[in-house]
């Protein structure tokens, strides 16, 4: 009986063993659009050589929009745009094209909470630092929004009035990793995550798993892990209503910043973040258009302040959110 005891105990420090030792994947992490970027494999017994290429595909990818639109610089192609405003039309690649107009795509969907013009309304509250712009610094701002328009020949595009901005921090970076999934998919690449403290992209998953853990900072310091969601394929985004790097969600309608924050699934990054975004603005998923409530896997809201935020989640992503301590 003592035998059978000793047996039954090894084998329980066996699966215990077992249960508590994660896979490990080959991993990599480098900080593009100013942030942490990791992309991860799942193929546990890799070699760095059998990774390399797909490594080197996803971040000269990410580079690539880093410099285009994200980065100030001779290679800014959104700078160049602000530069003719009210001027020239500004020719920009087929790259940067395609993402304006997922832009201009997102805010019809988001019913116009999102809106690549607010780089003027941007402008106001970070120069404004932690407080908020004075009212006429707004209303300034918002004029620019609403009345000034935006002209597209070809591939070239003229915002109509001086002072009028695209801003594309945030979905640049959503955009880049979809864009990458792309570069991963043509090198025959099938089973990997890219995230940032603010999107994740699932493409497969590892063999006896249904979803990946994605923590989300807290919503209002960014400074820990406040709570975490398991996903499963797809894009996610999450929306505080302050992030780092200048990421501020503001309602470019009223010139608002929102409150709380949002988390949005899609079949894509891209797609998550601006429906993440009208979310944050909004409140709730009402104002959506029906093109992008049909877009919208599952979202949480987020209201509230530390330490007792409410939390409602819905859709693919209803009871999959915890929150951490």
């Amino acid at each position: 009986m003592r035998r059978n005891a000793i047996l039954c105990f090894a084998t329980l420090l066996i699966m215990l063993g077992c249960q508590s030792a994660k896979e490990k994947f080959p991993s990599e992490t480098r900080n593009v659009f100013g942030i942490p970027v990791t992309v991860t494999f799942f193929l546990p017994d890799a070699k760095p050589e059998d990774v390399k290429s797909g490594y080197d595909a996803v971040f000269m990818v990410l580079a690539q929009y880093e410099g285009s639109v994200f980065r100030p610089g001779a290679n800014n192609q959104l700078e160049k745009i602000a530069g003719g405003a009210g001027r020239e039309s500004i020719p920009v690649d087929t790259n940067v094209y395609n993402l304006i107009m997922r832009g201009l795509q997102l805010n019809d969907m988001t019913g116009q909470a999102f809106d690549l013009r607010y780089g003027p309304l941007l402008d106001a509250y970070v120069k404004a630092g932690n407080g908020a712009p004075s009212q006429a610094e707004i209303d300034t701002a918002l004029s620019l929004i609403k009345t000034g328009g935006m002209f597209v020949a070809g591939k070239s595009i003229l915002l109509s009035k001086p002072n009028m901005r695209f801003d594309a921090r945030g979905l640049a970076e959503a955009w880049a990793i979809d864009r990458a999934v792309e570069a991963l998919n043509a090198k025959g690449f099938t089973a990997f995550e890219i995230r940032t403290p603010y999107a994740a992209r699932v493409v497969g998953m590892p063999v006896n798993q249904q979803s990946r853990e994605f923590k989300l900072a807290n919503p209002q310091t960014a400074d820990s892990a406040w709570a975490k969601v398991n996903m499963p394929q797809g894009g996610l985004a999450y929306l505080p209503a302050k992030g780092v790097g200048g990421r501020l969600v503001i309602d470019p309608r009223s010139g608002k910043m929102a409150q709380g924050a949002a988390v949005a699934m899609a079949k894509d990054c891209v797609t998550a973040f601006g429906l993440a975004y009208g979310i944050c603005v909004d409140g709730d998923a009402s104002k959506l258009s029906d093109k992008g409530r049909a877009e919208l896997l599952g979202h949480i809201r987020i209201s509230g302040s530390s330490p007792s935020y409410q939390i409602a989640a819905d859709g693919g992503l209803k009871d999959r959110i915890k929150t951490l301590n």
